[in-house]
């Protein structure tokens, strides 16, 4: 009897657990075909909070054939994710700002009419991706600029 009650219950907490998760699982190509363009990058860093919640994976550049532009994508991590706050209230996303500075081959900045700041949702865990693409063909460097959302 008390095995019984013992299965059944530790069934039902198993049960309730992986119902809960709201997790992403990821199918990708096993024999990359891909050939990214990686440069090495450099942070400042003035928030130690956003720094331990994103980890900084590749950053990759690529120049666009038609038009000569710089193409950068930056992938990052999300190290959020606590399975205790999960399980009382689900998996909120994380809220980031990020800006784009472009950068002539002086070092200058090449302002641009879209310099606004730009909001994302980040799921606890999650790998993603934040993509720029420069404005003129005199863009050669770049900054990118990640802030904690504030509402």
């Amino acid at each position: 009897m008390k095995k019984a009650l013992l299965a059944g219950l530790t069934a039902s907490l198993a049960f309730a657990f992986s119902g809960c998760q709201d997790s992403v699982n990821i199918l990708e190509n096993k024999d990359k075909h891909m050939a990214p363009q990686y440069i090495q990058s450099e942070k400042v860093l003035t928030d130690r909070i956003l720094d331990a919640r994103l980890k900084l994976l590749r950053v990759d550049t690529q120049n666009l054939a038609d038009s000569n532009l710089m193409k950068i994508q930056v992938t990052m991590k999300s190290m959020t994710g606590n399975p205790w706050t999960w399980w009382y209230h689900g998996d909120d996303p994380y809220k980031i700002d990020y800006h784009f500075t472009w950068l002539d081959k002086n070092g200058m900045e090449v302002r641009t009419a879209t310099a606004a700041w730009k909001e994302m949702d980040i799921l606890p865990g999650d790998t993603f991706r934040i993509q720029g693409i420069a404005p003129s063909p005199n863009c050669k460097d770049f900054e990118l600029k990640l802030k904690q959302h504030t509402e």
